[in-house]
């Protein structure tokens, strides 16, 4: 093959690798508040922080004294590998990202039908190896089967995810208060990008900025103090035009009770 030829399909090859991590990339992995505000423990006593080697990796979620949730994809580090179990804890307490109480994690059990770097049941049992030992912790109720989500209604979603758009993450949690998007209205945004099933739920606002984003990923999706989803992707932070994508928690329930201690 002659050198222009050569470098020509370089470029090429070079140009495609870019753009896939770019779409994947910010598509799945959006670990995704903005447009909100400041949250009390008091309220969002439920919400943990998922820390790898102590750094804050996504939230998680409590739903009994040594069971919480997250995003299956926050399990995997930024080459798409495994993280151990010993690697990881959750915190618990605290609205501050650097202060709360920490417990080690037992045992982690993803979804079976979950693949890194695809959007499909996203969603990950994480079993204490003990209770989180402060008072401002406490565990959110489960959705029942099949629970009416109504389009329009109104939720929370809550993190200590970035601010804005690629911006740094927030020390103090927040939330914001969205709402529920059509599914079939959500079916069509993303029909060009990546399907979308009926065990997810879509959430967004009207107006731009108001959305979940980096480091909020695996965090808590509530309405009328039941988690109805787990953050788990979506096209970009704060756009009106793109709902964020949720985990539909009342599809899993077989899954949680099969795991819940």
């Amino acid at each position: 093959m002659y050198p222009s030829r050569m470098m020509n399909l370089i470029v090429a090859i070079l140009a495609f690798v870019t753009i896939f991590c770019f779409t994947y990339g910010h598509l799945i992995k959006s670990q995704r508040i903005m447009g909100g505000s400041a949250a009390d423990m008091t309220t969002f006593s439920f919400q943990l922080s998922l820390r790898y080697e102590n750094v804050h990796q996504c939230g998680a979620v409590l739903i009994s004294a040594q069971t919480a949730l997250t995003a299956a994809h926050c399990l995997y580090n930024d080459y798409n590998l495994a993280i151990q179990v010993e690697d990881l804890s959750v915190f618990g307490g605290s609205a501050y990202l650097d202060q709360g109480t920490g417990v080690n994690l037992r045992s982690v059990v993803k979804h079976s039908g979950y693949l890194p770097n695809k959007p499909f049941d996203d969603i990950a049992v994480l079993i204490l190896q003990d209770v989180i030992g402060n008072n401002m912790v406490s565990p959110i109720a489960l959705p029942t089967p099949n629970a009416v989500i109504e389009a329009g209604s109104k939720a929370n979603v809550s993190g200590w995810g970035s601010l804005e758009l690629y911006g740094d993450m927030s020390n103090l949690l927040h939330y914001v208060e969205i709402e529920v998007v059509d599914d079939n209205v959500c079916v069509d945004i993303y029909s060009t990008i990546t399907p979308v099933t009926d065990d997810m739920v879509c959430a967004g606002s009207s107006e731009d900025g108001k959305d979940a984003c980096y480091g909020d990923s695996g965090g808590p999706l509530t309405q009328n103090g039941m988690l109805i989803g787990i953050v788990s992707w979506g096209r970009k932070c704060g756009s009106a035009k793109y709902p964020g994508v949720y985990t539909r928690v009342d599809k899993y329930l077989d899954f949680i009770d099969s795991h819940i201690i």
